[in-house]
């Protein structure tokens, strides 16, 4: 067994709905603006910023 078993519903929503120490993550976010720029000049594709 893994060391998660929760079955076919799968994790609790409180698993994944609260982000802790947000600023661990500041430093992807300028990669991650770079790669969607990337695609947008690659590939045909919509950007959808609402989401």
């Amino acid at each position: 067994m893994g060391r998660f078993n929760w079955g076919r519903e799968g994790p609790p929503y409180e698993a994944y709905s609260l982000v802790t120490e947000p600023e661990r993550f500041a430093s992807l976010y300028g990669w991650a603006l770079e790669a969607v720029a990337r695609l947008q000049t690659e590939y045909e594709v919509t950007l959808d910023e609402d989401g």
